[in-house]
Order: structure tokens, then sequence, then C-alpha cells
């Protein structure tokens, strides 16, 4: 990672969050058709099939997404109110849990944290042959990884 991007402590990475989202734009149309629909295919993307465990898992995505980017973005990206409350916390609490009752039982505790975490693991674009490759420079065709 380039050193100007780095930050040295919390201050510094939330006024770089505010630059940043300072410089985003509004969402459009399509970055709301988008950000929805990724989160209703997701349960299908990792193969479930009954529809009430789809709909519980794309709420769930739906729950998580609001509580990380905020009430402010989600609503601009038009996604249900959900109640958030505790929710990371709640995330982190289980997959705690989760991993202790792996170890006592020999065995995976199936959350829907869990399956959360199942379907970000597919999105990686590395796994794809795609590298998180950027210019350097603009207009550079001399991509570098960082």
């Amino acid at each position: 990672m380039p050193d100007a991007i780095l930050f040295r402590d919390e201050a510094s990475a939330l006024e770089i969050c505010r630059i940043g989202a300072a410089c985003e734009p509004e969402p459009g149309e399509s970055a709301i058709v988008m950000a929805n629909s990724l989160l209703n295919v997701a349960p299908v993307v990792i193969g479930l099939s009954e529809p009430g465990e789809r709909a519980a898992l794309a709420d769930y995505g739906l729950r998580v997404s609001r509580a990380l980017i905020g009430h402010e973005l989600a609503d601009k990206l038009r996604f249900p109110r959900r109640h958030t409350a505790g929710m990371l916390f709640g995330m982190r609490l289980q997959r705690r849990l989760g991993g202790l009752f792996d170890r006592l039982l020999g065995r995976t505790y199936v959350t829907r944290a869990h399956r959360f975490a199942e379907l970000v693991e597919h999105a990686t674009l590395e796994d794809a042959g795609i590298s998180y490759r950027l210019p350097l420079k603009l207009y550079s065709d001399e991509a570098q990884t960082w």
C-alpha cells in the first residue's frame, strides 16, 4: 500500500474515510439496482435452495450491510429499514462462540453469520484470476501490485 493512503491512528483513518465519502458521487439508479440485486442473489450463489432459508439470509445480509455502511448510505441505496443496534457486536460474539463450539465438538457450528462469511469468501476476485492491481500514475498502462 502506498504510504499516502495508510492511516496512523483512528483519527487519521476517520479523516481518510471522510475525504473518500466526500469524493463519492451519490448512488445512481444503476448502483441502487446493483446493490439490492447482489444482496438478494447472494443466497443462491452459495447454494441455498429452500425459499425461507434464502429469504432469511438475504435479510441478514441487508441488516449487516446497513450496519456496516450506515443508515444514511443504506437509505440512499433504498435498502429496507432494519434494526441494526448491536448487530456487529452480535456477529463477532457469534463467530467466537462458533469457533469455541467447533473446537469443543469437533464439527462446524453453522449460523447465518457463518453462511454470510462463506458468501464473502466466494466473492474474492483473486480466486477468479483477477488481481487487485492499480496503476501508480494516472493514465498509466504499467499497473503494479501494491
